[in-house]
C-alpha cells in the first residue's frame, strides 16, 4: 500500500526533525487517497509537531468529517486547544472523547467537579490522585506530561524513564512533539533524548511557526 507507506515514511522523517520532509511526503499520500482519516489525521501530527496548532485542529476536525468516531483526531483537537490555553475547549473534546470510549456520565462527574473548582490544574491533581487506583490508569508516559504539568520534574523524569523501559511507541516523537516542551528545558531531558538515539532530530532546525 503506497499511501501508507508515503504516511510511514513521512512519520519516520518527523520523529527524525526533518518536520516539513515528513508533511511533504504525508501530502504525497495526501494525492493519492484524498478521503483517507488516516492520511488526514497524519497531516494534522505533522502541523502539531510543527506548532501550527490552527493547522492541527483543521485537519483533525477534516478526520472527523471522514470518521466522526476517530478517536485520535478528538485527543489531536484536545491537545491543541491544550496548548493553545483555550481550556475549555480542551475540556469539552476530552469529555467528548471519553464519551466516544462509553465513559459514563457518572463517571465524568468528578473531572467536571475538578474543573469547575480549579481549572486545569485540579484536573491534573485528579488524574494523579487517581493514577493508582484507576482499573486501567494511565501508561507512564501520560503520567511523565501530567507530573511536567504539576512542575514536579522529578516525578516526570522517572515516569518518562519507566516509559522508555516499556518501549512504549507514545515516544515515537519524543525528540520534536510539543507536549514534551515541558521539559525540554531540563539537561536530564536532553539525555533522555539521547537515550532514545533522536539526538539529532532535537538539533534539526524546526520550522518557525506563522505569525497569529
Amino acid at each position: 500500500n503506497h499511501t501508507e507507506a508515503y504516511v510511514l515514511y513521512g512519520r519516520l522523517l518527523d520523529a527524525s526533525g526533518r518536520l516539513d520532509d515528513g508533511l511533504a511526503m504525508k501530502l504525497r499520500a495526501l494525492a493519492r487517497d484524498p478521503s483517507s482519516p488516516f492520511v488526514h489525521l497524519a497531516i494534522a501530527l505533522s502541523h502539531w509537531n510543527q506548532r501550527r496548532y490552527d493547522e492541527s485542529i483543521r485537519w483533525a476536525t477534516k478526520t472527523l468529517d471522514l470518521d466522526s468516531k476517530h478517536l485520535l483526531a478528538r485527543e489531536f483537537l484536545a491537545g491543541a486547544y491544550w496548548k493553545m490555553g483555550a481550556f475549555d475547549r480542551h475540556m469539552a473534546e476530552n469529555i467528548k472523547h471519553a464519551e466516544s470510549y462509553g465513559v459514563s456520565a457518572e463517571a465524568l462527574d468528578p473531572m467536571k467537579r475538578a474543573y469547575a473548582a480549579g481549572g486545569r490544574a485540579d484536573v491534573v491533581r485528579l488524574a494523579l490522585d487517581r493514577a493508582g487506583v484507576q482499573p486501567i490508569g494511565f501508561p507512564d508516559f501520560q503520567l511523565a506530561l501530567f507530573h511536567a504539568e504539576m512542575g514536579d520534574l522529578d516525578a516526570a523524569l522517572a515516569s518518562l524513564d519507566r516509559a522508555i523501559d516499556g518501549h512504549d511507541p507514545g515516544l515515537v516523537d519524543l525528540a520534536v512533539a510539543p507536549q514534551w516542551d515541558l521539559l525540554r528545558s531540563d539537561p536530564r531531558f536532553h539525555e533522555r533524548v539521547v537515550r532514545m538515539g533522536l539526538a539529532h532530530a532535537a538539533d534539526a532546525q524546526r520550522p518557525v511557526p506563522p505569525p497569529a
